[in-house]
């Protein structure tokens, strides 16, 4: 084997035992030049700063999907024909056959003993895989003009070329965004939503998570009952019996949507199948103090504990609501457009139309801001000699965004901002006060969540 003592060999396992058993084994077979790492990143950054001659992946490192890594190598040219064995403990059909697909020259099936190693390593080396540039080419090039199309306006056109960049490439999240932006300036808001829902499932497969999370976020600004990618994903590994992938999407579908209790009741049940009794029941309360009349819920936390779930009012979803409740009885939405919201980097004044001490919300007026953008910006108001501030230098981070308002999240605000915005909003109430007592000819005693709900 003195011919491959100098062969490059990457080793990828998050698992550390396996990932040393399977370096001796290199070892005894004569291979001297190899990496190990256990993560993705790590991964890819051995392979972008060194040569790489031959690759060992664990289908799943932690809880990322190494065929994302397999895709990258064979869309890279300078890696394309590098021999990539999957390895995994998992033997379904379907999940060899989307490897095989994805360009993988060979899956191992744990356990492996030396003998079946050295010959899939001798195999993937005499059949290093054709490299794919004509094809990646073609949906490159569709891609590109879909987008052309796009910046024209030519949603026709667009959803011609990204139709045929997804059938080039089922697997190319980037064809599905474009065909629902295309959707999206046919107004066609249905059809948006099924393909950007697609692509975050397709990211979800490809181990892309934080491009499914951004996608799922904006979805929810537009329903806020849209599918959790991550969620939909774990219930069809969980089907398959693949409990230990389904808990770290399940928890995933927590982060990113911690007020679906749904989402608890899953991951608990998922712990308990994995034998995790206590962080079952953990999940399960989690679940009741988000929705209290939840049977499903408490039916397993009855299993797990042998008493029933007594805890209402003092829930979190109790709290929750007392808060959002709160939230509405301060918050003012002004019908007169005499308060403007200047931002930084923008010319254009912006009219305000809710506010409370923690919140506020203006009109776009055709502009687009992204959620989690950072805001720095003035409350003015509109007088007959121009405008004159009313609180300055506020900070805000964008909660979310709609047609016909942004809603902006006040960050940490001074002593005298705080001052300057009740003063605000106390006038207003006040206004609208006297403009209800006119209308009704009489004096009524009210409480002012009556009127700004």
């Amino acid at each position: 084997m003195a011919s491959l003592k100098d062969l490059p060999v990457l080793v990828v396992d998050d698992n550390q035992a396996a990932r040393e058993a399977i370096v001796a084994v290199l070892a005894k077979l004569g291979f001297q030049n190899v990496t190990a790492v256990g993560d993705l990143p790590a991964a890819a950054h051995a392979l972008a700063t060194g040569k790489a001659g031959l690759v060992l992946c664990e289908a799943l490192v932690g809880g990322k999907y190494g065929i994302q890594l397999l895709k990258k190598v064979r869309e890279t040219p300078q890696l394309a024909r590098v021999p990539f064995l999957v390895t995994s403990t998992h033997k379904e059909p379907a999940i060899i056959q989307a490897h095989m697909k994805a360009g993988a020259s060979e899956f191992l099936v744990k356990p492996f003993d030396s003998a079946t190693l050295l010959a899939r390593l001798k195999k993937a080396l005499a059949q290093r895989p054709a490299p794919k540039a004509s094809a990646q080419c073609t949906e490159t090039r569709l891609l590109e003009m879909g987008h052309k199309a796009l910046e024209g306006y030519d949603a026709k056109g667009a959803l011609a070329y990204f139709t045929k960049a997804a059938r080039a490439n089922p697997s190319c999240p980037e064809a599905y965004v474009g065909l629902a932006m295309a959707c999206k300036h046919k107004k066609d808001m249905a059809q948006y939503m099924v393909f950007m829902n697609t692509a975050a499932k397709v990211m979800v497969e490809q181990g892309d998570m934080a491009g499914a999370e951004g996608i799922y976020q904006e979805l929810r600004l537009y329903d806020a009952q849209a599918p959790n990618p991550f969620a939909e994903a774990a219930a069809a590994l969980g089907s398959k019996g693949d409990h230990a992938t389904a808990r770290a999407l399940l928890e995933r579908a927590v982060a990113v949507e911690p007020d679906n209790s749904a989402h608890y009741l899953a991951l608990g049940d998922t712990l308990l199948r994995l034998g995790d009794r206590e962080g079952a029941r953990h999940q399960v309360t989690a679940a009741l103090k988000l929705k209290d009349d939840f049977p499903e819920a408490r039916k397993l936390f009855k299993a797990l504990t042998g008493q029933r779930w007594t805890e209402s009012e003092s829930s979190q979803a109790h709290a929750r609501r007392q808060e959002e409740e709160e939230e509405k009885r301060s918050t003012v939405r002004f019908w007169v457009p005499d308060l403007l919201v200047a931002i930084k980097g923008h010319d254009e004044h912006f009219t305000l139309s809710e506010m409370s001490l923690r919140s506020l919300a203006f009109s776009p007026m055709g502009h687009t801001f992204a959620v989690e953008e950072e805001l720095r910006l003035d409350i003015l108001k509109l007088t007959e000699d121009g405008t004159r501030p009313e609180v300055k230098r506020l900070k805000g981070v964008v909660a979310r965004m709609a047609e016909d308002a942004v809603g902006v999240r006040l960050m940490d605000p001074t002593p005298e901002q705080e001052q300057e915005i009740k003063a605000i909003l106390t006038a207003a109430q006040e206004r609208q006060k006297e403009q209800f007592r006119e209308e009704k000819k009489e004096v009524i005693n009210f409480d002012i969540d009556m009127l700004f709900m």
